[in-house]
Formats: C-alpha cells, structure tokens, sequence
C-alpha cells in the first residue's frame, strides 16, 4: 500500500489452510432489513460492484464457524478482511442467525442465545445493514434525512480485525472514546486475537505503533505534515493518497487509492511479526506481496541501540552514541549490547546559552516521543530558544517539515529509538555542552544548496590573531589538488573561527593511515567470542567465523539479522535450539530442501555447530573439518555453542521481542573495517 521500497524477494505466508471453505450462497442480497435475516449458505453481497461478500465460513474445522466480510470471486486463502465473532465461533451452522432487531442492531444468534452484537447506543426508525463495495459493513437509518452519507448508526471500519482497507481509519475518536486499530489473528486458522497490534498512541506528539503485547516492537516516528518520520518513501504518488487528521473530535490515519482498479491491503501478521501489503493480480489470479513493515533491517526494531544512541544500517557497529555522549558501559557496548545507550560525557549548564548549544543532525527518524512538548505556531527559532530555557529539554525540531517547516516540537529526557534514514528523514538538533562542541573539533553540516559540508571550529585558546587566520586561509584555498580536502570558507565572529571544508563521506586518508583505535577489527556476527571480547586471537578463531558462514548458507540467512520470535535468539542460538529439539531440518533453506541429500546436509550442520564452540580447545581445526565433511566418520556431539542472544533492556518502552526473518537468498559479503 504505502512502503514502497521493500524488497519484492519477502517470502509471502500463507495467511490461510488451504481447506478454507466458505458456505456457497444459495441466496444472495444486497442489504438486511428488518424483516429479513442471513443464514447458513446465504450471503449479502456489497453494492453496486460485488467486490465483498458478508458470509459465514470455516478455516478447516466445520465445528468453528464464523461471519465475516470476503473478498468475492478471488482465490480461497487470503479472502477474509473482518471477522465478527472472531473470539467466539459457532460450533453448529444449521441454527446460525444473523438478523437487524428493532434497535437497529445487528445480532448473531446460534440456538437463541447471543453470540456477537454490533451493541450500538444509537436507535433508528427504519434501520437497514448494507455491505459497501469498501468492504465496510454500515447499518443506516433510511428515514433520515441526515445528509452526511458517513453519519451511520453502525460501520465494520470502526472495529477493524487484523486488515486495513482503502479509507479506514487507524486511530482515535475521542467523542465516543473508540480506538480504531489493527490486531492480528492468533494464528492463520484462528482469527481469536493475538499479541500483536498496531495502532496510534496518544502521545503530545501521536504516533503509531506495533505492539508485541504490552512491549513496543516498531515505531512509524510522529506524522511530520508529510509523511510518518520513519517512513520516508511516503512520498506523493499516483496511485496513493495518504491523509492524517488531528482535531478536537479525532485523530487518524488513512490511505486511499486514485486507482480504483486497484485491489489491495494492509494484513498484520502475528506469524511473521510484520505489517504486510498485499495486491491483487489479475495476469497470476493471485496475491502478491508489495511491502512490508518492519524491514529485515535490525535497525528498525524498536530502541535497539537503547537511550541517546542511533541506529544505521550503514555503520559498523549499527548502534552510535550521540555526539558529546559516551556507552553507559564500555564493556557491554564493546561486546555488542546496547541496550543500556549512552550518557552524557559533561552536564548541561542550563538556563546559559553561552555554555550549551545544539548538533545537527539530518535525514533522521525522530525519537520517541513519549515525553515531548509541541506548539504548531512557532518557528524553529523560537523553538530553540524555548529549548534552551528549559532544563529538561534535550532536543527539538520543526513539527511541520513542509514548506519551508513550521511548529515546534520539544523533547525531554532520555531520547530513544532514533534512526539514521538512508534518505528522506528529517533534522534533529541535540542539545550539548558548547565545550564539546570545541572538542569535537569537526562538525557535519549541510548548505542551502543540499551540498554536505564540513565545519572546523578552531580553539579559542588560540593566539592566532584574525589576519593571521585570513592570511593562512587564502593561502589554503589557493592549494587545489584531486587528492586534497577542498576548503569552501571560513567564518569569523568576534574570537569564533570556523572553516568550512567539503564533506568527505568516507573520512579523510589521514585517520585510515594514522588514526589510532581501540576498537576490535572484524566483521561483527562473525569474530569469535574470546577475540570481540578479550581480543584474543588464535587459528581457531577462523574457524568459528567459518562454521557461521556454513550456518548462514544452509538457511539462508545472514547471523546479524535473524531474531526468532520470542526467543530472542541469533542465527547460532536459533541453530543450536533446533538441534537440541531434535529439528535441525528445519534450518534448511525452502529454496533447497526438496534437492539436497537430508544426511549430507545434517552433517554440515553437526560440523558447523562444532566450529562455533565457546571454547576455542573444542573447535576443530580447518584439516580436522576437511576430513569430517568429506568423510561419514562418526562426530562428537556439539556443546552450547559460543554465541551472544539477543539482549533487550527490561524496560517497560522497549521490546523484548523480535522479528524472524525467513529466506530471501541473500548473499553474505564481509564489511571490512579499516584501522
């Protein structure tokens, strides 16, 4: 539907068995009055088109019926966008009764006792329920002469199931205290609730989540007068609109389409803990998968990097401090767990301009926004100064990025789940110590014209006196040279000096050849335990690497981004679960199970699983595992491996669970660090 960037290679789950049935209407209508009812093998058909159906079904089991709205005349699985009595079917279909009583109520009855009801406080004089070619289900008053064709009595959009149609609403309607959202099915043949939901949160900044449960598991970011901030490839389209609304009486989201041609949904899916987009294929007579939400990119789960740290997928390691903040822990920061974020190196002065100021920092993914403040009628000059007045205030920026950007948002505390966009975010200035912003020597900065720059403040120790410095830069600007920083400007205010250079996006030459680190080299997910932590390195250590990379292919998966369900396990500890289960097959990538030897490739994985022991003295050596794949030899049996699970902070704002990855062939190519 709106995320368009996601790779088509997604593998699509069945959301269906394949024994799906839906009684064949006998009889067929376009609306139920009060003198008619629906039954068994009857259905109400939406008007005019007949693009949906109201139908009672089955998902395999005939003693578990339900009511729900299907699409009409489309393949048997994936069929169903709502469901009634999704938590309480029907045993019995001959004695199922969905009728319009005298209130204006539609009511489901099996052997005369209630089983669902749409419970509405509003009465009518000629109540009718009609089936909308939206897939909306309203009951209306035909004697009223309301002329607002929306004002129903009743309407399915309001009480959606696991599926987002073109033109629902996502989020809150304060006059009736009704949260519209998204919760997903307990499993693809059980439409009960399940633990995950997406939704709006009523923040002072709104945004939308899904939850796993009571944890938040992704972020959209806030709506920014665009777009949603963690989504910039919302742009304008020809086939989208999308549309946001926050008044007195409601705040929602929704989407809708400028083809009407077009057949497509939004499913959330517990399965695979993500929100998916579906389209309809005329030429394949099939669904096929656009996009979905999170990506298999680590760096969109939720608060990953925990407090005062971003995410991107570009760097190495994902997780960065914010400029002038250092790890909470050395240690567990070094050994890649960052959830206890970063602090402050220096306190803030507060209440004095002259000794904080601000990083900025573009195409970002705004923080959470749980403790924010927002005014829509001030500039983001005054929003900075409201900033620095404040000493709670740790960030701001425009709440509003079109046009030109307007409004102000604030916020206060520690700052969570920020994320470095490849494109299309939006900027975010961090309040610092002025003093760090000395010390930090560099500083990236962006023109007018788009162009990137680098800014060098100079010490105002300096005893460099103004023509000096004016000298020297005249001189510096006139050395241009291919293999040379190109200087763009300088700046001089008072005993202030800048100079501007261009921005080298992969540093300079200089910090590769004399630059010094204490940083472990490596390709993270692949060194060995005792060399990220300790540093220690021995002819075994390759070997470890060497037993992910068997690990990586036979599933095909990369070991940083698979995280299964809620075991919160990496590729080595889900490999190691499964063995232990007895299940090691089911490892195996789909793509090659049907064509590869069972016994062979048991083997590799036995093999593989004794490479990547805790203790360098159990690993084999590289001859040792030559002979063992290339032999039937009987193996030892592998200990618990040495690997680092997936460690979450307990915090009640971050979640605790993450996404499986399924196959998407891909390939796995080591990033090399430079020293």
């Amino acid at each position: 539907m709106m995320f368009n960037h996601y790779s088509m290679n997604i593998i699509v789950y069945i959301l269906f068995v394949s024994s799906f049935t839906v009684f064949i209407a006998a009889d067929t209508s376009s609306n139920v009055s009060l003198t008619q009812s629906l039954t068994y093998g009857n259905t109400l058909v939406s008007s005019p088109r007949g693009v949906f159906e109201l139908a009672f079904f089955n998902l395999g089991n005939p003693e578990k019926i339900y009511l729900g709205i299907l699409y009409k005349n489309k393949t048997l699985d994936q069929r169903v966008v709502w469901v009634a009595n999704r938590g309480n079917p029907i045993n019995d279909s001959s004695s199922a009764i969905l009728k319009l009583n005298s209130s204006g109520n539609l009511v489901l009855t099996h052997n005369n006792t209630v089983v669902w009801s749409t419970n509405s406080p509003q009465t009518a004089q000629n109540p009718v329920a009609e089936l909308l070619d939206s897939g909306n289900l309203v009951i209306r008053d035909v004697s009223s002469t309301n002329s607002n064709q929306e004002e129903y009595l009743w309407q399915s959009f309001d009480y959606p199931s696991d599926t987002m149609l073109p033109g629902m609403k996502v989020g809150w309607n304060f006059k009736r205290n009704l949260n519209r959202q998204l919760i997903a099915w307990k499993s693809s043949n059980d439409p009960t609730p399940g633990h995950l939901s997406w939704g709006m949160v009523l923040h002072p900044y709104p945004e939308v989540y899904t939850m796993n449960g009571t944890k938040k598991y992704h972020r959209l970011g806030p709506w920014n007068g665009l777009r949603f901030s963690g989504v910039p490839e919302m742009a304008p389209n020809p086939i989208y609109l999308y549309d946001f609304v926050s008044n007195e009486e409601e705040i929602y989201y929704r989407w809708t389409l400028q083809q009407s041609s077009l057949i497509t949904r939004l499913v959330l899916n517990q399965s695979i803990l993500k929100l998916v987009d579906y389209v309809w294929s005329d030429v394949d007579v099939s669904w096929k998968l656009y996009s979905g939400l999170p990506p298999d990119d680590e760096c969109y789960h939720y608060g990953v990097c925990g407090a005062n740290a971003y995410c991107s997928s570009s760097a190495s390691p994902m997780c960065q401090c914010l400029q002038g903040f250092n790890p909470n822990s050395t240690q567990e920061w070094n050994s890649m767990n960052w959830s206890q974020g970063c602090v402050l190196k220096h306190p803030l002065s507060c209440n004095d301009s002259s000794k904080d100021t601000f990083i900025k920092y573009v195409s970002m993914k705004v923080p959470d926004t749980t403790y924010t403040w927002v005014d829509e009628n001030i500039d983001l000059a005054a929003c900075r100064d409201k900033c620095l007045k404040n000493c709670s205030c740790n960030a701001y920026t425009n709440s509003n990025i079109s046009g030109k950007g307007s409004g102000c948002v604030i916020w206060f505390g520690q700052l969570f789940d920020i994320t470095e966009l490849p494109t299309g975010g939006q900027d975010l200035y961090i309040i610092i110590p002025a003093s760090e912003f000395e010390s930090e020597g560099t500083l990236l900065g962006k023109l007018e014209d788009g162009r990137e720059i680098a800014v060098k403040r100079l010490s105002c120790s300096s005893e460099q006196g103004i023509s000096e410095f004016i000298t020297e830069v005249k001189l510096i600007a006139k050395l241009q040279h291919r293999n040379l920083v190109k200087l763009l400007g300088c700046c001089v205010e008072g005993e202030e000096a800048l100079l501007v250079y261009e921005y080298m996006v992969n540093g300079s030459l200089d910090s590769f050849i004399f630059g010094n680190t204490n940083r472990v080299i490596g390709t993270f997910g692949y060194m060995a335990p005792e060399y990220a932590v300790d540093g220690l390195f021995s002819i075994k250590s390759d070997v470890f690497s060497f037993g992910i990379l068997v690990i990586e292919i036979i599933c095909g998966n990369k070991n940083r981004a698979l995280f299964h369900g809620n075991r919160t396990l990496n590729l080595v500890g889900y490999a190691w679960t499964l063995w232990k289960e007895k299940n090691a097959l089911q490892l195996v990538d789909s793509s090659i199970k049907n064509s590869c030897i069972i016994s062979e490739v048991l083997r590799c994985i036995h093999v593989s699983l004794l490479c990547v022991q805790q203790c360098p003295g159990d690993r084999p050596t590289m001859t040792s595992v030559i002979q063992m794949l290339g032999s039937e030899t009987e193996l030892v049996e592998p200990k618990e491996p040495g690997f680092f699970p997936r460690r979450i902070p307990d915090e009640g704002n971050l979640s605790s669970d993450q996404n499986e990855v399924t196959s998407n062939d891909e390939l796995t190519i080591t990033s090399l660090n430079g020293r």
